[in-house]
């Protein structure tokens, strides 16, 4: 990750450098478009080898594929859903046999060329599972946790300190927002019950779909003293956050994901002082990730 960070911290001062000379114009920008969701595109597409003009039209087919993940998605979200995860498994299947044949740098190479020498160790499935997982659950979490990133400064200003401080503090100040605000609200796949069971006194029948909400996980008085205060100095805590899951089911991109918000957030704290809200954000959807449609600011 650490080899990674010069790239991203390029990537963030492309970005915001027009944003940055706006602002300070006086004029109103809007985060979400400028900065949160181009530079995890921008990161994805480097890391795996995508080509820039793939990269775009790749990301858009996403939202969909988080819609059907709802509780309550339609039969047409459904059939939407399972066209778009169709055609990304179609890309990086097509991406991988290019890469076999030609191989650079990235990590669908690395991944391909273990795949090709310990198809034991990873499969087939393992393969385009973890490329897929990469893609599609990479891009809107880590736009989303910008985007709280950039509330967190605006609405605890005592404790951007930690954003002037060294990559440790920074660091820290990432972990606790990942706790007080999770990107995802709920686990996007189905977890279903193997039997009857009562968890704190509510009756969960066999084969009933459960799903961990993420929030109230991070905010449970027991695991995180006074859980509604955005403190980073609770470092030792931090590991007990749900945010990236449990076990064997830990996001596969955590360390990444920590790593683009500590080399970001010192930036847009740098770059962009005196930051209020323009107006209040607005959401396309929270189940399960918490999309953004706007995030709109101006120099107070």
């Amino acid at each position: 990750m650490e080899s990674l960070r010069p790239g991203v911290e390029r990537i963030c001062d492309q970005l915001l450098a027009p944003v940055a000379e706006q602002y300070l114009d006086g004029e109103v920008v809007d985060l979400n478009r400028t900065l949160a969701v181009p530079l995890p595109l921008a990161v994805f597409g480097e890391l795996l080898g995508v080509p820039a003009e793939d990269r775009a039209w790749l990301q858009k087919l996403v939202p969909s594929t988080l819609a059907a993940m709802r509780p309550d998605s339609s039969e047409e979200e459904l059939c939407t859903a399972d066209e778009a995860n169709s055609v990304i498994e179609r890309y990086f299947l097509d991406l991988a046999e290019r890469r076999r044949r030609d191989p650079g740098e990235d990590l669908v190479s690395l991944l391909v060329a273990v795949h090709d020498d310990e198809p034991d160790v990873l499969s087939a499935d393992d393969l385009m599972s973890m490329l897929w997982g990469l893609w599609a659950g990479g891009l809107a979490t880590t736009t989303t946790a910008v985007d709280f990133g950039v509330l967190a400064m605006i609405d605890h200003p005592g404790e951007t300190r930690w954003l002037r401080g060294g990559p440790a503090e920074a660091l820290a100040f990432v972990d606790e927002l990942l706790r007080y605000e999770a990107p995802a609200m709920s686990t996007a796949i189905s977890r279903f019950a193997q039997r009857d069971v009562e968890l704190s006194g509510v009756p969960v029948p066999k084969g009933a779909d459960v799903r961990v909400l993420f929030p109230a996980c991070n905010r449970d008085p027991d695991a995180f003293p006074s859980p509604d205060t955005f403190d980073p100095s609770r470092k030792h805590l931090h590991r007990n956050h749900l945010t990236f899951g449990h076990g064997l089911h830990y996001c596969l991109g955590a360390a990444l994901a920590r790593m683009e918000l500590a080399a970001v957030l010192p930036k847009v704290f740098s770059q962009l002082p005196a930051m209020v809200l323009h107006e209040q954000p607005t959401f396309h959807q929270a189940v399960p990730v918490r999309v953004f449609a706007s995030l709109l600011v101006s120099r107070g």
